[in-house]
């Protein structure tokens, strides 16, 4: 109160209960260090399967960058999700993602981040809750990376270039590899 009168600042937007499950769920991932990075192969069944589902062993205990954000949300409730290596989408749909095509593939619920401009300047992390699904494209606006957002300026991902392959990261980092200009936040 500032002489008699309520003053209301401008509200940080906050992530909702189900994005809090899915970051949660996906630390709890990394932390145990019993899952890994799993390729994707269109010829091999078990590459496109969630290990958990499927109660999938050695090479097959895995997924592939899309399948670890598609298994944190299924995983944590969010059932219209599809809990599989391609779940939340596949190469060709991120690479043309618009608001509308990642509601009819994913749900209601969703709300587009950033300028959608691929290629183009990355999202601040001060734009960016946890939970939100990160989406990353090359100089050219190419599809290379998916990954989820886990709020102070860190991000979780499963990637076959790191080790731990399934790890928490510096979000600037991400910036310096990939273009970060959109992204989906379920707002529920």
């Amino acid at each position: 109160t500032v002489s008699g009168s309520t003053t209301s600042a401008s509200k940080a937007p906050q992530p909702s209960a189900q994005a809090q499950k899915a970051v949660a769920w996906a630390r709890n991932i990394a932390k145990g260090g019993q899952y890994t990075y799993k390729k994707f192969n269109n010829k091999d069944k078990k590459s496109k399967e969630c290990p958990i589902c499927h109660n999938l062993k050695g090479k097959y205990k895995g997924w592939n960058c899309i399948g670890f954000v598609s298994a944190a949300y299924h995983h944590t409730g969010l059932k219209q999700i599809k809990c599989a290596c391609n779940g939340i989408g596949t190469d060709s749909f991120f690479t043309k993602v618009t608001p509308k095509s990642w509601e009819e593939r994913n749900g209601k619920g969703w709300k587009m981040i950033g300028s959608g401009s691929k290629g183009g300047a990355d999202i601040p992390a001060s734009n960016l809750v946890a939970g939100d699904v990160l989406i990353c494209y090359d100089e050219k606006g190419k599809f290379h990376h998916l990954c989820m957002y886990t709020g102070n300026g860190k991000y979780i991902e499963d990637t076959n270039t790191k080790t731990p392959h399934i790890g928490e990261r510096k979000y600037a980092d991400l910036c310096k590899k990939y273009h970060v200009t959109r992204a989906f936040r379920f707002v529920g």
